[in-house]
Protein backbone atom coordinates (compact mmCIF):
# COMPACT_ATOMS: atom_id res chain seq x y z
CA UNK A 1 0.00 0.00 0.00
CA UNK A 2 2.82 2.31 1.25
CA UNK A 3 4.20 1.55 -2.64
CA UNK A 4 1.24 3.11 -4.16
CA UNK A 5 0.56 6.27 -1.42
CA UNK A 6 4.22 7.41 -1.74
CA UNK A 7 3.96 8.79 -5.80
CA UNK A 8 0.34 9.84 -5.08
CA UNK A 9 1.39 11.99 -2.02
CA UNK A 10 4.17 13.19 -3.72
CA UNK A 11 2.24 14.36 -6.93
CA UNK A 12 -0.44 15.82 -4.62
CA UNK A 13 2.01 17.73 -2.44
CA UNK A 14 3.85 19.47 -5.31
CA UNK A 15 0.53 20.51 -7.36
CA UNK A 16 -0.54 22.08 -4.27
CA UNK A 17 2.92 23.74 -4.04
CA UNK A 18 2.45 25.00 -7.77
CA UNK A 19 -1.09 26.34 -7.20
CA UNK A 20 -0.15 28.15 -3.90
CA UNK A 21 3.37 29.93 -5.78
CA UNK A 22 1.16 30.76 -8.89
CA UNK A 23 -1.53 32.34 -6.39
CA UNK A 24 0.16 34.03 -4.27
CA UNK A 25 2.32 35.27 -7.60
CA UNK A 26 -0.98 36.06 -9.22
CA UNK A 27 -2.42 38.02 -6.08
CA UNK A 28 1.08 40.43 -6.15
CA UNK A 29 0.69 41.20 -9.56
CA UNK A 30 -3.32 42.41 -8.87
CA UNK A 31 -2.26 44.58 -6.62
CA UNK A 32 -1.85 48.46 -7.17
CA UNK A 33 2.12 48.85 -7.81
CA UNK A 34 2.57 50.98 -4.78
CA UNK A 35 0.77 48.71 -2.49
CA UNK A 36 2.74 47.57 0.47
CA UNK A 37 2.19 43.75 0.65
CA UNK A 38 2.76 43.28 -2.94
CA UNK A 39 6.19 42.18 -1.54
CA UNK A 40 4.58 39.98 1.18
CA UNK A 41 2.79 38.26 -1.63
CA UNK A 42 6.16 37.58 -3.49
CA UNK A 43 7.75 36.17 -0.32
CA UNK A 44 5.01 33.64 0.26
CA UNK A 45 5.22 32.58 -3.65
CA UNK A 46 9.06 32.15 -3.50
CA UNK A 47 8.35 30.20 -0.63
CA UNK A 48 6.08 27.80 -2.27
CA UNK A 49 8.98 27.32 -5.07
CA UNK A 50 11.23 26.57 -2.86
CA UNK A 51 8.78 24.02 -1.24
CA UNK A 52 8.21 22.74 -4.71
CA UNK A 53 11.53 22.34 -5.10
CA UNK A 54 11.99 19.90 -1.74
CA UNK A 55 9.44 18.12 -3.10
CA UNK A 56 10.86 17.47 -5.87
CA UNK A 57 14.05 16.18 -4.79
CA UNK A 58 11.90 14.20 -2.43
CA UNK A 59 10.17 12.43 -5.70
CA UNK A 60 13.01 10.73 -5.91
CA UNK A 61 12.95 8.55 -3.44
CA UNK A 62 9.36 8.69 -3.65
CA UNK A 63 8.19 7.90 -6.89
CA UNK A 64 10.84 6.56 -8.52
CA UNK A 65 12.41 4.66 -5.94
CA UNK A 66 8.59 4.39 -3.60
CA UNK A 67 9.78 4.42 -0.55
CA UNK A 68 10.15 6.82 2.56
CA UNK A 69 13.14 9.39 2.00
CA UNK A 70 15.94 9.47 4.41
CA UNK A 71 16.43 12.43 6.76
CA UNK A 72 18.53 14.50 6.40
CA UNK A 73 18.18 14.62 2.84
CA UNK A 74 18.90 17.04 0.26
CA UNK A 75 15.72 18.25 0.13
CA UNK A 76 17.09 19.87 2.97
CA UNK A 77 18.55 22.48 1.65
CA UNK A 78 15.13 23.96 0.10
CA UNK A 79 12.81 23.22 2.82
CA UNK A 80 15.25 25.44 5.44
CA UNK A 81 15.09 28.11 3.17
CA UNK A 82 11.57 27.67 2.48
CA UNK A 83 10.18 28.18 5.72
CA UNK A 84 13.00 31.38 6.72
CA UNK A 85 11.39 32.86 3.60
CA UNK A 86 7.67 31.81 4.53
CA UNK A 87 8.15 33.26 8.05
CA UNK A 88 9.23 36.95 7.19
CA UNK A 89 6.36 36.85 4.53
CA UNK A 90 4.10 36.58 7.41
CA UNK A 91 6.37 39.14 9.37
CA UNK A 92 6.07 41.42 6.21
CA UNK A 93 2.44 40.90 5.96
CA UNK A 94 1.75 41.94 9.42
CA UNK A 95 4.00 45.06 9.20
CA UNK A 96 1.74 46.09 6.25
CA UNK A 97 -1.39 45.51 8.20
CA UNK A 98 0.07 47.43 11.17
CA UNK A 99 1.09 50.59 9.37
CA UNK A 100 -2.15 50.43 6.91
CA UNK A 101 -5.88 51.82 7.35
CA UNK A 102 -7.53 48.55 8.48
CA UNK A 103 -8.26 48.50 11.70
CA UNK A 104 -6.30 45.47 12.75
CA UNK A 105 -4.66 46.94 15.97
CA UNK A 106 -1.62 49.08 16.29
CA UNK A 107 2.56 48.28 15.62
CA UNK A 108 2.82 48.30 19.46
CA UNK A 109 0.05 45.66 20.09
CA UNK A 110 1.18 43.23 17.27
CA UNK A 111 4.77 42.96 19.07
CA UNK A 112 2.86 42.27 22.44
CA UNK A 113 1.40 39.88 20.20
CA UNK A 114 4.12 38.23 18.64
CA UNK A 115 6.36 38.36 22.28
CA UNK A 116 3.75 36.70 24.61
CA UNK A 117 3.41 33.95 21.74
CA UNK A 118 7.11 33.31 21.33
CA UNK A 119 7.35 33.24 24.80
CA UNK A 120 4.66 30.14 25.09
CA UNK A 121 5.49 28.38 21.92
CA UNK A 122 9.09 28.65 22.51
CA UNK A 123 8.28 26.92 26.00
CA UNK A 124 6.16 24.32 24.50
CA UNK A 125 9.24 23.06 21.58
CA UNK A 126 11.95 23.50 24.23
CA UNK A 127 10.11 20.57 26.27
CA UNK A 128 10.72 18.44 22.96
CA UNK A 129 13.92 19.23 22.06
CA UNK A 130 15.70 18.20 25.37
CA UNK A 131 15.00 14.82 24.25
CA UNK A 132 15.72 15.29 20.88
CA UNK A 133 19.18 16.37 21.73
CA UNK A 134 19.72 13.24 23.51
CA UNK A 135 18.71 10.97 20.86
CA UNK A 136 21.52 8.30 19.89
CA UNK A 137 21.66 9.91 16.38
CA UNK A 138 24.05 11.86 14.07
CA UNK A 139 25.59 15.00 14.69
CA UNK A 140 23.91 16.43 11.14
CA UNK A 141 20.59 14.76 12.09
CA UNK A 142 20.32 16.01 15.78
CA UNK A 143 21.16 19.43 14.19
CA UNK A 144 18.20 19.37 11.69
CA UNK A 145 15.81 18.32 14.08
CA UNK A 146 16.90 21.26 16.20
CA UNK A 147 16.58 23.63 13.61
CA UNK A 148 12.80 22.56 11.90
CA UNK A 149 11.39 23.24 15.71
CA UNK A 150 13.01 26.69 15.94
CA UNK A 151 12.34 27.88 12.39
CA UNK A 152 8.57 26.72 13.15
CA UNK A 153 8.39 28.63 16.10
CA UNK A 154 9.99 31.99 13.96
CA UNK A 155 6.96 30.84 11.90
CA UNK A 156 4.03 30.60 14.22
CA UNK A 157 4.82 33.94 15.81
CA UNK A 158 3.52 36.01 13.17
CA UNK A 159 0.86 33.64 11.99
CA UNK A 160 -0.49 34.36 15.27
CA UNK A 161 -0.25 38.08 14.63
CA UNK A 162 -1.53 38.01 11.93
CA UNK A 163 -4.57 36.24 12.98
CA UNK A 164 -4.99 38.34 15.82
CA UNK A 165 -5.00 41.15 12.99
CA UNK A 166 -7.27 39.88 11.02
CA UNK A 167 -9.79 38.59 13.46
CA UNK A 168 -10.62 42.14 13.28
CA UNK A 169 -11.68 41.92 9.45
CA UNK A 170 -13.60 38.37 10.63
CA UNK A 171 -16.20 37.50 7.51
CA UNK A 172 -14.64 39.69 4.56
CA UNK A 173 -12.51 38.29 1.97
CA UNK A 174 -9.68 39.05 3.58
CA UNK A 175 -10.63 37.30 6.65
CA UNK A 176 -11.64 34.26 4.41
CA UNK A 177 -8.18 34.52 2.87
CA UNK A 178 -5.97 34.89 5.64
CA UNK A 179 -7.98 31.84 7.91
CA UNK A 180 -7.04 29.47 5.21
CA UNK A 181 -3.51 30.66 4.75
CA UNK A 182 -2.96 30.29 8.41
CA UNK A 183 -4.61 26.80 8.95
CA UNK A 184 -2.25 25.67 6.26
CA UNK A 185 0.82 27.45 7.70
CA UNK A 186 -0.17 25.73 11.43
CA UNK A 187 -0.57 22.44 9.88
CA UNK A 188 3.07 22.85 8.22
CA UNK A 189 4.29 23.89 11.68
CA UNK A 190 2.78 21.07 13.45
CA UNK A 191 4.29 18.42 11.07
CA UNK A 192 7.93 19.82 11.01
CA UNK A 193 7.91 19.34 14.11
CA UNK A 194 6.03 16.03 15.02
CA UNK A 195 8.32 15.20 11.50
CA UNK A 196 11.76 15.80 13.58
CA UNK A 197 11.37 14.55 16.85
CA UNK A 198 9.78 11.19 15.37
CA UNK A 199 12.60 11.02 12.44
CA UNK A 200 15.46 11.50 15.09
CA UNK A 201 13.83 8.53 17.70
CA UNK A 202 13.30 6.51 14.67
CA UNK A 203 9.42 6.32 15.22
CA UNK A 204 7.14 6.12 11.84
CA UNK A 205 3.80 4.78 13.12
CA UNK A 206 2.38 8.21 12.74
CA UNK A 207 4.16 8.65 9.20
CA UNK A 208 0.85 8.40 7.41
CA UNK A 209 -0.76 10.64 9.70
CA UNK A 210 2.06 13.36 8.98
CA UNK A 211 1.71 12.71 5.07
CA UNK A 212 -2.21 14.10 5.39
CA UNK A 213 -1.29 16.97 7.67
CA UNK A 214 1.53 18.10 4.92
CA UNK A 215 -0.88 17.79 2.02
CA UNK A 216 -4.01 19.43 4.07
CA UNK A 217 -1.30 22.41 4.80
CA UNK A 218 -0.11 23.11 0.99
CA UNK A 219 -3.83 22.23 0.03
CA UNK A 220 -5.05 25.40 2.13
CA UNK A 221 -2.24 27.50 1.08
CA UNK A 222 -3.72 26.70 -2.41
CA UNK A 223 -7.12 27.75 -1.58
CA UNK A 224 -5.65 30.72 0.42
CA UNK A 225 -4.36 32.11 -2.56
CA UNK A 226 -7.13 31.39 -4.45
CA UNK A 227 -10.06 32.92 -2.39
CA UNK A 228 -7.65 36.01 -2.73
CA UNK A 229 -6.96 36.17 -6.16
CA UNK A 230 -10.77 35.78 -6.97
CA UNK A 231 -11.26 38.51 -4.38
CA UNK A 232 -8.91 41.22 -5.96
CA UNK A 233 -10.20 40.10 -9.94
CA UNK A 234 -13.55 40.50 -8.73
Amino acid sequence: MNELLFPIVAIVKIACQIIAAYGAFACASAFEPGDRTRRSWRLLGTAMVLFAGGQLVLAWWHVVLRTQAPFPSPADACFVPATLVLAAALVDFAAAYARSELRVGSAREAMRTAVVTALVVGVLVGALLGRVLAADAPVLERSLAVAYPVLDVALLVPAVVVLRQTWHLRGGALWSCWMLLLAGIACLAVGDIVFAYFATLELTALDPVLDVMFVAGYLLLAAGTRVQRQALLG
